[in-house]
Order: C-alpha cells, then sequence, then structure tokens
C-alpha cells in the first residue's frame, strides 16, 4: 500500500478513537473502577503490538485482518452484554416488554 494511504487510514482510526472516547465521557461511562483496570490493559497492548507484528509477517494478511476483527467483535459483544445487564446479550424487545406484544398473533404457516 502507499505511505500516504496507510498514514490516512492511521489518522481516520485513532480520530475515531478519540471520539468514542469522548462519547463514552458523555455517557458517564468512565469512573473510578473503570481507569483502575488501566495497568491490566496497557501490558497487553504493550505485547500484543510487537505480537502481531511478528505474526502478520507469517499469515496471510487477509486472515489476519479477519482474525483480529473477529476478536474485536467478540470483545465488543460481551462489552455490550455487560452494560445491558442481561450478562448474556440483548434480549429480544418482545422479552424485555411482554405486555406491549399481547396483540401480535403468531401466523400460522401456508
Amino acid at each position: 500500500m502507499d505511505l500516504i494511504v496507510l498514514v490516512s487510514i492511521t489518522v481516520i482510526r485513532v480520530g475515531e478513537s478519540v471520539m468514542t472516547g469522548i462519547a463514552y465521557s458523555f455517557l458517564g461511562l468512565y469512573s473510578a473502577s473503570s481507569l483502575e483496570i488501566i495497568p491490566y490493559i496497557v501490558p497487553s497492548v504493550l505485547l500484543g503490538i510487537p505480537l502481531g507484528t511478528c505474526l502478520i509477517r507469517w499469515v496471510e494478511s487477509e486472515t489476519f485482518r479477519r482474525i483480529c476483527m473477529a476478536f474485536d467483535g467478540l470483545v465488543v459483544g460481551f462489552g455490550l452484554s455487560r452494560v445491558d445487564g442481561t450478562g448474556l446479550g440483548f434480549k429480544p424487545y418482545y422479552l424485555q416488554h411482554p405486555h406491549d406484544c399481547r396483540h401480535y398473533q403468531r401466523i400460522p404457516a401456508v
């Protein structure tokens, strides 16, 4: 890839992360207890970046990207399930509000 494209992608990703941090701040997701986990996160980042750099030399870049995106999806999904409060993920609307869905009837198969 061209160097300008890589730098552009990096700038976009940094901007995305900053905006996400600002949104989290407005939502009140930062607390003293959330800041206490920073010492546990920093070593994994400092170890993960060099390991990822070495791993991408052995694995095809598209495969590496898919693995990273799958892991990212798992982490985000787990985080959303914890924020939701159900522990296992989001409940469908009809389970959260059964009184609103009483008028829905099951349509028989033709």
